[in-house]
Parts: C-alpha cells; structure tokens; sequence
C-alpha cells in the first residue's frame, strides 16, 4: 500500500509541476483535437499520458458552450455522438470561447 501512496503522490507533484505545459485542445486543417472525458473510476491517475481524442471537421455538426452548475463547458454534436467536453473546464472562458469560434468559422468554411 506504501508503494501504491508513493506512486500517487509523485503523479501529483509531476501534475501541478506540469499543469501549464499540459495540452487540452489543439486545432489545425485537418480537425480538433481534444482530451476525452474520464471513463472510470481509476482513469484519472494516467489520464494526462493519453494521447489527445481526434475529430474531423466534416464530422462536427455544432459546438457551444453550456452553462451548469459545474461552470461552462465546451458541447461538441459529432455524426457519432454528442458529448460535453468535461476537461476542458479547466480553460479560461476566453481560452474556451476561442475554440468555439475557431471551430464555426472552419465549419462555416466547408458548408460553402
């Protein structure tokens, strides 16, 4: 059990030393990239390794933000499903609000 404590206190430290350096969202021509939700109950301790989630943009059908009483998050509506984008709730509004209009102008650009 001491082995398991001192394994999850190193992610810790490693975490809040690299908090600034971790990306949660990227966009370029092909698509967004995005950090996907945690799915079980453990995911959490190796979540930050994984590699970033990819959508298309002729797969996007609507992005918004919502708001609840966790904050604002970042809604995605995909051709496969539809899903709020949890941890980007880190992100300052700004930060998410540009990701948004980034995303509707690219989508706006292909409908023409």
């Amino acid at each position: 059990m001491l082995i398991v404590k001192l394994a999850l206190l190193c992610n810790i430290i490693h975490y809040f030393r690299n908090a600034r350096k971790i990306e949660r969202a990227r966009i370029d021509s092909k698509g967004f990239y995005y950090k996907g939700n945690i799915r079980s109950k453990y995911e959490w301790l190796t979540h930050e390794t994984e590699s970033l989630v990819f959508v298309e943009f002729s797969e996007i059908l609507n992005v918004s933000i919502t708001k609840n009483w966790l904050g604002e998050h970042i809604f995605l509506s995909t051709v496969k499903a539809n899903e709020e984008l949890i941890m980007l709730g880190v992100l300052a509004k700004k930060e998410k609000q540009e990701i948004v209009d980034t995303i509707k102008s690219r989508l706006n650009k292909q409908k023409i």
